[in-house]
């Protein structure tokens, strides 16, 4: 397949297998304009598509059901889902306050799956959007619950 006739989602896709895929790459923590090239897009144009992906990561989740011809696009997260997100990630905030605000978000996730009677996938929330791996998963939703059980 040519570089020039693929669909943006083609070119996204791209981007984020290099990012995660590259077995040359694999030992460094760091990617350089030049390194796009292997996927067919130009260090002049990089940036254009890394300030978007920030952008839609910054962005609120949103949930997407499809029913025949009806598409029905909903936001996932509220402001305050947004607001602890925003401080889970922020590298500059103390470890007590990211730790408060994921725990936080976690709860305000699971009343919200309670009170509209829709299921959330926890897990994939976590690992698209909060950009934590499995072992951490586990470790947080163990510490959640025990300080629910806690509380209680």
């Amino acid at each position: 397949m040519s570089y020039k006739s693929r669909t943006l989602l083609q070119r996204v896709k791209d981007i984020f297998e290099l990012l995660l895929g590259d077995e040359k790459l694999a030992g460094r923590n760091r990617l350089y304009k030049s390194d796009f090239q292997k996927v067919g897009i130009s260090p002049a144009n990089i940036g254009q598509w890394l300030d978007l992906i920030q952008y839609i990561q910054r962005a609120p989740l949103i949930h997407v059901q499809k029913s025949g011809r009806k598409t029905i696009v909903e936001p996932l997260e509220n402001g305050f889902l947004q607001m602890m997100r925003r401080k889970y990630l922020d590298p500059n905030a103390v470890f007590v306050e990211r730790e408060a605000a994921i725990l936080l978000y976690l709860r305000a996730l699971s009343t919200m799956e309670r009170t509209t009677g829709e299921p959330i996938d926890l897990e994939t929330v976590l690992l698209q959007n909060l950009e934590m791996d499995r072992p951490i998963i586990t470790k947080v939703a163990k510490e959640a619950i025990e300080r629910l059980n806690s509380t209680s």
